[in-house]
């Protein structure tokens, strides 16, 4: 599925370079969905691998194709409008929307 992600710029608490998002090992990263009624920290996490196609907009905002690391994770979550949060550690470093498959050629 793919997605529009807008990376946090070091001095909003994100990561102080961008990750590759290329090649191998692939970048992945734990995911939050917003409007989630799970309490946070959750019982268990997943992690969402983000692979790059292309920049929008800016350099910090990136058409992406992302899927989940593992492959029993509940792909059902995966939905075109959800929004999302990346996070490395306790650090929030993205946020994102998952696209209709007709916006992504946008």
């Amino acid at each position: 599925m793919e997605a529009r992600i807008h990376w946090f710029r070091w001095d909003q608490g994100g990561r102080v370079t961008l990750p590759a998002c290329e090649g191998d090992p692939p970048y992945a990263t734990v995911v939050r969905f917003k409007n989630s009624n799970e309490p946070w920290p959750p019982s268990v996490v997943w992690s969402l691998v983000v692979e790059k196609l292309r920049v929008f907009e800016s350099e910090y905002d990136w058409i992406v194709r992302v899927r989940y690391q593992f492959p029993n994770a509940p792909s059902c979550e995966l939905q075109p409008g959800r929004e999302f949060e990346l996070l490395e550690g306790g650090r929030l470093v993205a946020e994102g929307i998952l696209l209709e498959p007709q916006e992504c050629n946008r």
